[in-house]
């Protein structure tokens, strides 16, 4: 409420947060994509924790006067080396609007505000109880500890048991079952004191399985971390929306699990009635899963500032902060284009000078680059290589690179970036709404050449009979059923890497690449791209052996 209660203000939601300095982090920007989940990635040491500590003090509760690892002073504590003065944040965030004084009352509106933090001289501002009412609840690592690791835990060990009657109680034991694939019958709580009058008394939780009972001072450190996670999301201050922020989510947690429990955060926002935004940090790479899903965040600390890349694939980050083993990199979307830029590289005795890496979905190409220009490496050698479906304007091209490298001084790093992204050129695509464009490409070249043995012929016999496919991504694994040829991929490519149509699909990598081993002095032996005759006679032998 504001106006003495009469302006009521709800549904936050966080949009956007702006760093200019707040502990190791300097000049960051990242505005939170449509989802209500975010996941934070990046080294040790990047500033994930601190974004999160920054996000668990932009609001106050609306129940309480305060409450724990709520202000910044929590986090950010004056030492004789660093009295944090100087630090400086901006929130962003919607939220709706209701003027209580109208009458009738009218339906809330949809606002949008900001709230700048800093710290000056003592103290931090603006006041905690001049900050926006809304609730927010951080777990970090300070609970991990179980009662067989804390050795004051014996404190607690005289208690009393009852079921736990919150209406938040079955949705919880629901989610723990799924979460870690373990039955639980009830959910405990157990309530401890001293004794004296006027001691205050602690609560703990309980479970019970498989007819045994036991407090979180036995519980394992695994089980204990996402009780506590699955109590703060379905905590009854979250009714009317929240933010839970989690360092480190898959601490103690197996895959699994660690999956799992991300499902049960999109499932629980997405049937909140109002925002229930939920943001985490992870080291765990398997989140890219999760891509089409949540917002992924990676991390990147750079010389000049610290750099948010919001549409960039985990194990893309792992590219960018590992070294390069060779001196020229070319990276490209899928194992089928990772094969085809392989034999064309075999081919021309150049492998032992050219890397080749996988980076996933073609959006990451961009942020690939982008991240390579902001570590400041040298990306005169290295390309990123598009399947040729996506991304096929100027315009496009330039739009996608900006979400990664914005603002009109980058201008100059956009063009060196898109310089580095080449593409196959397809000379056949598939019918509107199909999906497997290479694929398909290359199911109609494979058909239109000229058969060069009867089992070639005979693929391509059997690749006519295909004629529709939903997704032509599984052209090959159709081809394989029908022909019972398991590696009639490798036939094929083979067999067009000689025909002129192969080489116009590559034309773009292939001049590129011939350029780059002449600018660093290697010769490529173009005579080695036609197979030799004992190459040819391995190849055929083996395939006539899988008929």
């Amino acid at each position: 409420m504001t106006d003495e209660g009469k302006i009521k203000r709800t549904s936050y939601r966080v949009t956007r947060i702006e760093i200019s300095k707040l502990k190791g982090i300097s000049n960051l920007d990242y505005s939170f994509g449509e989802s209500l989940i975010t996941a934070i990635l990046g080294v040790n040491g990047c500033g994930k924790s601190t974004i999160l500590h920054a996000l668990a003090c932009v609001f106050r509760p609306s129940e309480s006067a305060s409450k724990d690892y709520n202000k910044l002073s929590d986090f950010l504590k004056s030492n004789p080396d660093a009295d944090w003065n100087g630090s400086h944040f901006k929130i962003h965030y919607d939220f709706k609007e209701q003027d209580l004084r109208k009458k009738p009352l009218t339906a809330p509106e949809p606002k949008t505000g900001s709230q700048i933090y800093s710290k000056s001289s003592q103290s931090w501002a603006p006041k905690y109880y001049r900050r926006p009412t809304h609730e927010s609840t951080y777990i970090g690592l300070q609970n991990l500890q179980t009662g067989a690791d804390n050795p004051g835990s014996y404190r607690y060990r005289n208690y009393e048991t009852s079921e736990l009657a919150l209406e938040a109680a079955e949705l919880i034991k629901s989610d723990m079952i799924y979460v870690l694939g373990r039955h639980y019958d009830r959910l405990n709580h157990h309530i401890v004191s001293g004794g004296g009058k006027g001691d205050i008394k602690t609560i703990i939780w309980g479970l019970e399985s498989g007819g045994v009972r036991y407090s979180e001072l036995s519980m394992g450190s695994g089980e204990k971390r996402v009780l506590s996670i699955l109590s703060a999301l379905h905590h009854i201050s979250f009714k009317n929306g929240g933010l839970l922020l989690i360092d480190e989510l898959d601490a103690l947690l197996h895959r699994a699990s660690f999956n799992r429990l991300i499902e049960v955060f999109i499932k629980r926002s997405s049937e909140s009635r109002y925002p229930l935004q939920v943001a985490f940090t992870t080291h765990r790479e398997t989140i890219s899963k999760f891509l089409d899903q949540i917002n992924i965040c990676s991390i990147l600390a750079t010389e000049e500032r610290t750099v948010a890349l919001p549409y960039i694939d985990p194990d893309v980050m792992m590219q960018l902060t590992g070294g390069a083993c060779k001196p020229i990199e070319i990276y490209v979307e899928d194992e089928l284009s990772e094969e085809i830029i392989s034999n064309f590289v075999f081919g021309i005795n150049a492998s032992k000078y050219v890397h080749i890496e996988k980076f996933g979905v073609a959006s990451n190409a961009f942020g690939l680059v982008a991240g390579k220009i902001l570590l400041k490496h040298d990306i005169s050698s290295t390309i990123c290589v598009l399947d040729g479906d996506v991304f096929l304007t100027e315009g496009e091209r330039d739009s996608e690179i900006k979400r990664h490298l914005g603002g009109d001084d980058r201008e100059y790093q956009r063009i060196l970036a898109l310089k580095c992204i080449k593409s196959y050129r397809l000379k056949n695509t598939p019918p509107p709404g199909g999906r497997g464009a290479p694929e398909y490409n290359q199911k109609i070249l494979f058909e239109s050449s000229k058969a060069s043995s009867q089992q070639i012929e005979r693929l391509q016999h059997f690749s006519r009979q295909i004629l529709s496919l939903e997704d032509w991504h599984g052209y090959y694994d159709e081809l394989a059923r029908l022909s019972n040829v398991r590696r009639c991929r490798d036939y094929i490519l083979e067999h067009l890497s000689v025909t002129d149509d192969w080489d116009y699909c590559l034309g773009e990598i292939k001049e590129w690449l011939t350029n780059r081993l002449v600018d660093h002095g290697f010769t490529s032996h173009h005579e080695n791209s036609q197979a030799s005759p004992e190459k040819v006679g391995i190849h055929v032998a083996a395939f006539q052996g899988s008929i």
